[in-house]
């Protein structure tokens, strides 16, 4: 059934129950109402969301209770319960009493209750699909998450290994210098054990900044050596060797300079030369192993400690 009826404050019509003018007065929880087209009814509130009403001599129960969509309804007639849906009011105990209303047209009983069906439908589908999307949000993140700490726990894992096996090289070739320099680099411990303490700063300084990144003179990322230079001595007495070692030549040179510094100077000294060393290898995109390991000759010589700290 089709219902179409407009409300106001004293008039009231629709088209199955014509046109009917009402007044209400209140006072307190009594309430009395005039209609020309259903007589006077009295009402009166007993608690909260429950009425009692008495017209032309019928008396009627009325009780509303719930928030939010799902409501209870009390009557003479009995208990309903119904859910409020986009279009209307479903009646899960009585269906046939839900009702709904389409472009103002008011429908009751059957046809109600296939568009409150209907209605009901697309919420929980569209709630559904939030459901399914918000799911598969928190699953991505999670797959996200994981794939983060993955990568950063690989790569962790990964330094770690580099920095060990980097380590294990260094005491390798730390371990031998000696016997190696005396076996196979002796002109370069009588060369060393000629300079002062400016030249072997000069050489020192050479070792981290040239050969550390692997450079020499012949680069051209130097300024012009002048008559005797310190590294123009270094580069003769590596290049004369018929078979190089880069590696641990560099070592066996900032082992036996690092010999002399403290043969003209203190450990103090020398640790505090360090610091310079090191600037000096940080300055040009940071340090490459090979300074790393040149920076330990010189820390283990000195007596002092290196430690890591890797940026998170």
């Amino acid at each position: 059934m089709k219902r179409i009826e407009y409300r106001g404050d004293y008039l009231r019509a629709s088209r199955t129950g014509g046109v009917a003018l009402r007044a209400h007065v209140k006072a307190g929880r009594v309430g009395l109402t005039a209609n020309t087209a259903h007589g006077v009814r009295g009402s009166a509130r007993i608690t909260k969301g429950t009425y009692v009403a008495l017209q032309n001599g019928q008396l009627r129960l009325v009780g509303r209770y719930g928030k939010g969509p799902v409501k209870l309804n009390v009557s003479k007639s009995g208990l309903s319960a119904s859910y409020k849906t986009g279009v209307g009011s479903l009646n899960f105990i009585r269906p046939n009493r839900s009702s709904a209303t389409i472009a103002g047209i008011q429908v009751r009983g059957k046809n109600a209750l296939i568009l409150n069906l209907i209605a009901l439908g697309l919420q929980l589908a569209f709630l559904m699909v939030q459901l399914v999307i918000t799911i598969s949000i928190a699953i991505i993140q999670v797959v996200v998450g994981l794939t983060t700490a993955g990568f950063y726990l690989v790569k962790s894992a990964w330094l770690a290994f580099k920095e060990r096996r980097l380590e294990k090289q260094f005491e390798a070739h730390y371990e031998a210098l000696p016997e190696w320099i005396d076996a196979e680099f002796p002109d370069a411990r009588t060369w060393a054990a000629q300079l002062n303490i400016t030249r072997t700063k000069r050489a020192m300084v050479y070792l981290i900044t040239a050969y550390g990144r692997g450079l020499d003179m012949s680069s051209g990322a130097f300024s012009q050596p002048r008559e005797k230079d310190v590294r123009l001595a270094l580069d003769t007495l590596v290049g004369s060797r018929s078979k190089r070692e880069p590696y641990t030549e560099s070592l066996a040179l900032m082992r036996l300079l690092t010999e002399r510094f403290l043969d003209l100077k203190s450990p103090q000294e020398l640790a505090n030369f360090y610091l310079k060393l090191d600037e000096l290898a940080l300055a040009d995109d940071g340090r490459t192993p090979l300074q790393w390991a040149l920076l330990e000759v010189v820390a283990a010589r000195a007596g002092l400690q290196i430690e890591v700290f890797r940026e998170r």
